[in-house]
């Protein structure tokens, strides 16, 4: 009577492990289609400030992702002045 307790037991456990792997592979594909989605923002972003722009260095890559999470997140009062095109 223990064994079948014990086999009901475990095979419960396994049900709850295989909903949280689930949970975490929908979380990844989530968070990567938020992350294309940030990505296309960003080249957009980009493109229509600064339009001659000839920097092909990783500054570029970082300005890419980093007015997409400013917009995110309604963080724009510190480089305000870049944004408004004040500063180069």
């Amino acid at each position: 009577m223990d064994s079948e307790r014990y086999k009901s037991n475990n095979a419960n456990n396994f049900n709850v492990i295989s909903v949280y792997i689930l949970q975490v592979i929908e979380l990844f594909y989530f968070a990567m289609m938020a992350v294309i989605f940030m990505f296309a923002y960003g080249v957009a972003v980009q493109s229509l400030l600064y339009p001659n722009s000839e920097d092909n260095g990783g500054h570029i890559l970082y300005r890419v992702f980093y007015y997409p999470y400013l917009s995110m997140f309604q963080d724009f009062e510190y480089h305000l002045e870049e944004l408004e095109g004040t500063q180069l």
